[in-house]
């Protein structure tokens, strides 16, 4: 597996295709989410600019995994999405400007075996940590259900609670993840994350 980390205009034109996809796949048909796709099949939005960066494991042509960060100074989905739930997130993005990054469209490649997902996710993690370190990164936010922070607390990933809102009956929270997951914690609780409610389900979901 490779792991890569890139903007739009960088990666190949098959991860490409192979990325955006498996997103149509899995937010849109998948979820129902309520989100455009080009006649081609590929789900992209308006943060899919310059601003965005792209952490992503492949097998060289297929995307396995990834999600997408963009630093809250270029302008977030929780600020043009959540604000409602979140009033206080401007002011303190603007306060942290320079060191916080937000992380959106976390997901897997459709049909990604066992085996596979669990190496992938031990890879998406570390390379979140070094881009963490590579920018000088306070660490990502991201806007989650209730049972995501019970997931990431099992698994080893480390994240400070930010706010906690309703969204459609349900608690949700904003966090910021300030390390990811730690390899060691994953393997007794990957069937569980498989099995639960989907990790890719649930970041920032808008």
């Amino acid at each position: 597996m490779l792991i890569e980390v890139a903007r739009k205009d960088t990666l190949s034109t098959p991860t490409a295709i192979s990325l955006f996809t498996d997103r149509t796949a899995q937010f849109v048909d998948r979820l129902g989410w309520n989100l455009c796709a080009t006649p081609e099949g590929l789900e992209v939005d308006e943060y899919d600019d310059v601003g965005s960066s792209y952490i992503l494991i492949h097998d060289g042509v297929r995307h396995l995994g990834s999600c997408r960060v963009r630093p809250v100074a270029s302008g977030t989905m929780i600020e043009d999405h959540f604000l409602n739930l979140f009033p206080g997130a401007s002011a303190f993005f603007h306060s942290q400007q320079g060191t916080l990054y937000e992380l959106t469209r976390f997901l897997k490649a459709r049909d990604l075996p066992v085996a596979q997902s669990r190496e992938m996710l031990r890879h998406l993690a570390v390379a979140l940590d070094r881009f963490r370190d590579d920018v000088n990164a306070t660490g990502f936010v991201a806007v989650v259900f209730t049972p995501i922070t019970r997931f990431l607390r099992r698994i080893g990933v480390r994240f400070i609670t930010l706010a906690t809102a309703e969204m459609d009956g349900q608690p949700v929270q904003m966090i910021c993840i300030t390390h990811a997951i730690e390899a060691h914690h994953l393997l007794p609780y990957y069937e569980m994350m498989l099995s639960d409610e989907p990790v890719e389900a649930t970041l920032s979901a808008a």
